[in-house]
């Protein structure tokens, strides 16, 4: 499976399209590839538009500047800057409010 996704990632990199979109760029791969897929992604920031579509806040966190976060196929939010707080940042756009009984 790695060796087809990192085939799959050269070949969306063949005649460098300003737009890259990437589905879970890291499933698959053992560390030492997420760590030079991570790299790959980061040196394209600039030169491309680069989309992630994961859920795997820990990498987003660890690749990305900016997160937009679609929940419910709604725009919840966008975060940039800091990652750090990733995880605890997603659980409160994407909370859904506590129904009280008998209400």
């Amino acid at each position: 499976l790695g060796y087809r996704k990192r085939v799959g990632i050269a070949q969306a990199l063949v005649g460098s399209p300003p737009l890259l979109i990437f589905d879970e760029p890291i499933s698959g791969l053992d560390p030492r590839q997420i760590i030079e897929v991570r790299q790959l992604i980061r040196s394209l920031a600039g030169k491309h538009t680069v989309l992630i579509s994961s859920h795997i806040l820990t990498e987003v966190s660890r690749t990305c500047d900016r997160v937009v976060v679609i929940h419910d196929g709604q725009l919840a939010g966008e975060l940039a800057g800091d990652m750090e707080d990733l995880e605890e940042r997603f659980i409160a756009l994407t909370e859904k409010p506590v129904l009280e009984v008998g209400k």
